[in-house]
């Protein structure tokens, strides 16, 4: 679990916090090539994420689960290797998976594992989650899983069930803009009052203590150990938008300039300007002790909104509206005032466009993998929420003016 949160906070959410434009080069630091939406190949999160996914998380969790005597360990383990799958199939595309993790003689001696495509990646990984409901769900596990073993939920095995429900609903909504029918079943589960995570204290995440340097939140400790914790500052494009609407968690996202002045971004790929003219990461997203969010409250509650207003007939508003609350409490700032002045559309496709946008200002560098991954997935060749929308071009970029995002 832990290996989990450490590669996802420094490998993958060190280059998608830039693509998902919520922050962007500093005044203090050469532009980095990530910046411009260019990942060289010798850039070394890509491959190490990639690597860690492999021989360190979905490995060990595949071991523990062919070991161990619990059904509770066994269920929390598969449904961790179901989510480290989803983060590699949402930022890889076609991944080794049916043939994955099976070098030992004794399980085929298969060192070349074959590409799967993402489809039948994404039906295995609901294989892998419904395997860990029947698990975790178990009631006489005479072993168990403690809280010494579970540093997300203390062995709470009612919030794993929860994390896996909302998961297994994420896994589906992913897929439903090339397969429409598949939310029949994501449907079935909100109408059967399955439980998801509802609450910030149930969000999926890895927690650290921020002391000394062996329990820091990874993406801290990653640019901090190579001094360049200064080198990322606010992007002007999350700037721009939480200032247009005059959004309070500004001041939870990010520091006003030191040296005076409103919020201010840089355009992604441009870099410059001075230190003291602005913006940077606040506390709440970027400090030692800030965890690693796998599934959060308000993802949940914007999941089942975008699943009843694609299929009718609920309702999708008051999740919406408990989404953004969600938000609002993590950030420990007042949004009464900001829900007051959003109106609810009535058409699907709107809904879907301000679901999108508002899941994408709450998981400001929580979740930017998250965020970047859904950004693709909103923008379709019929609908612009983020491409040619909320994103801006970014200066400089290494790519055509035609970005195609998978």
């Amino acid at each position: 679990m832990t290996s989990t949160g450490i590669n996802l906070g420094s490998n993958l959410n060190r280059i998608t916090v830039l693509w998902a434009q919520y922050w962007a080069s500093g005044p203090t630091y050469i532009v980095d090539p990530t910046d411009k939406q260019s990942l060289p190949g010798n850039y070394a999160q890509n491959d190490r994420a990639w690597r860690q996914a492999y021989t360190r998380s979905l490995y060990d969790l595949y071991t523990a689960v062919k070991i161990s005597k619990s059904a509770h360990q066994k269920g929390a383990c598969q449904l961790m290797m179901a989510y480290n799958y989803q983060l590699l199939t949402d930022c890889y595309g076609d991944i080794p998976f049916s043939e994955a993790l099976r070098s030992l003689a004794s399980e085929g001696g298969i060192i070349s594992p074959k590409f799967d495509d993402d489809a039948a990646v994404y039906a295995g990984i609901l294989d892998l989650v419904n395997e860990a409901i029947t698990n975790l769900s178990a009631t006489d596990d005479e072993v168990g899983l403690d809280g010494a073993q579970d540093p997300m939920y203390g062995g709470d095995m009612d919030k794993w069930v929860k994390f896996a429900n909302t998961l297994k609903l994420k896994v589906l909504l992913r897929q439903a803009e090339v397969n429409p029918s598949i939310l029949t079943e994501a449907r079935q589960m909100i109408d059967d009052g399955l439980p998801f995570i509802e609450s910030n204290d149930e969000n999926a995440q890895i927690a650290f203590n921020g002391g000394g340097t062996t329990n820091q939140s990874p993406l801290y400790a990653s640019l901090d150990y190579s001094d360049r914790k200064d080198n990322y500052c606010a992007s002007a494009t999350t700037i721009d938008a939480l200032t247009a609407a005059s959004d309070p968690r500004i001041d939870a996202f990010y520091t006003l300039p030191s040296g005076g002045g409103p919020h201010t971004g840089i355009l992604n790929g441009v870099g410059g300007g001075t230190t003291s003219a602005v913006s940077y990461p606040g506390p709440l997203v970027f400090s030692t002790g800030a965890p690693v969010v796998f599934v959060s409250a308000w993802e949940s509650k914007f999941i089942r909104a975008e699943i009843i207003a694609r299929t009718g007939g609920g309702d999708d508003e008051t999740l919406f509206n408990e989404g953004v609350a969600e938000s609002f409490t993590y950030a420990d700032v007042d949004g009464s005032g900001y829900l007051a002045a959003i109106t609810y559309p009535a058409g699907v496709e709107d809904k879907i466009k301000l679901i999108a946008y508002e899941k994408w200002v709450a998981m400001n560098a929580i979740q930017p993998t998250e965020a970047w991954i859904e950004s693709r997935r909103y923008d379709t060749p019929t609908r612009a929420v983020f491409k040619g929308g909320v994103f801006v071009e970014p200066g400089s970029n290494a790519l055509t003016a035609e970005i195609v995002f998978r």
